[in-house]
């Protein structure tokens, strides 16, 4: 897109092109792994011409529009060696060590550990994010195998009991959240549709309730779905973020989730969760619980202490809570490790104990030198 700082009304340029620099009259421009270069006129806001390609395995990650070169009038920057670096999944103590259990190709990502710590459910799709499936993958066993074939599903969550996952499927007009046994057995169940993208979030303790995200755009929502009624949505909050970060403690007694309500950044919230056979309910309070950022909020089996991602994605922390009926005494942030460069969409979880941690991180990249152009 190309828009006048005088006013927010973008033009759109092209569907098929990466991190743009304008410099000298030209934009250089990512596709695919080339590097290239077209005229851009910036009066009328256009290209013109044909492009020329300027260097060829350009490094480069398309789930952050990133090409790994930079342009000033008379030089050019860049390094080659683009390579699939994929996604590893690595096991972490609470001090940061690691050891990698599974190395993928494709974008790993939304990790689940089941209620029984053996199996993690994650979808894998492109690099760019689009196409995703769900897989399975059994820790013991350190065996995988595929548990959906549509290349549009995504964000899956275990039920308390271990035998279903619900999560997205994207669909020409929005989104539907389905449920289906991990086994692969028995018919998917289409829990609802929505006209806008959507992401499971967590199931409640007893199996009644399924928390979800609307829009995962700055501006959503917190649905909640009773499942064992009339499938329909029910917005519980208005949350400002980007992110889907959210979670039922696993008592189903609070909810934390990340707004950017107070400004920027973002931060966790909690509060009082109550569900009975009338519907469900928030108490009166709340509780901010970090300062400074957090996002990815998720809990310790006994509900005392929550794990989130604190400095803008890369500190994995802590901080523990003590519950009194409605009223919540939190500690003091613990930060526990660096984690490397990794996806941004739930790429961590944690044992019921809190003891180790599973992560997705990128898998190296090139170590090719950079090319310099003079001219």
């Amino acid at each position: 897109m190309v828009a006048s700082l005088d006013s927010p009304q973008g033009k759109p340029l092209a569907e098929d092109l990466r991190y743009g620099i304008f410099s000298g009259g030209y934009l250089f421009y990512m596709q695919e792994n080339d590097l290239l270069a077209r005229r851009f006129d910036p009066d009328r806001l256009q290209l013109t011409g044909d492009s020329t390609v300027l260097a060829r395995q350009v490094q480069n990650d398309p789930q952050f529009n990133f090409g790994a070169f930079s342009v000033v009038p008379s030089v050019l920057t860049y390094q080659t060696g683009a390579v699939a670096a994929g996604t590893w999944l690595v096991e972490a103590d609470r001090g940061g060590k690691q050891k990698v259990l599974w190395k993928e190709a494709g974008l790993l990502q939304n990790l689940s550990l089941s209620p029984h710590g053996d199996q993690i459910v994650a979808d894998i799709g492109l690099s760019s994010g689009q196409l995703a499936d769900l897989w399975t993958y059994n820790l013991p066993k350190h065996t995988r195998t595929r548990l959906t074939f549509d290349q549009h599903s995504t964000g899956p969550v275990w039920s308390p009991d271990g035998t279903q996952i619900a999560f997205s499927r994207q669909t020409e007009t929005g989104s539907q959240i389905v449920i289906k046994n991990v086994s692969g057995g028995g018919d998917e169940q289409v829990i609802i549709n929505e006209n806008q993208r959507t992401l499971p979030l967590s199931w409640s303790s007893d199996g009644h309730y399924l928390l979800y995200r609307l829009n995962l755009t700055l501006t959503g929502e917190i649905k909640i779905l009773a499942l064992l009624s009339e499938h329909k949505g029910v917005k519980l909050i208005d949350v400002k973020s980007t992110g889907a970060g959210a979670g039922l403690t696993p008592d189903s007694k609070w909810l934390a989730y990340v707004s950017a309500e107070s400004g920027s950044p973002q931060e966790i919230y909690v509060v009082p969760f109550h569900s009975t056979s009338d519907g469900v309910g928030f108490g009166q309070a709340k509780w901010q619980i970090t300062s400074g950022g957090g996002v990815g909020p998720f809990w310790r089996a006994d509900s005392k202490e929550m794990y989130f991602s604190s400095n803008y994605f890369v500190g994995i922390a802590s901080v523990s809570l003590v519950a009194n009926r409605d009223h919540l005494e939190v500690g003091t942030m613990q930060n526990l490790f660096d984690l490397e460069a990794h996806p941004v969409s739930r790429f961590l979880a944690s044992t019921r104990d809190g003891q180790k941690f599973y992560a997705v991180t990128y898998g190296p990249g090139s170590d090719a030198p950079f090319s310099v152009t003079f001219n």
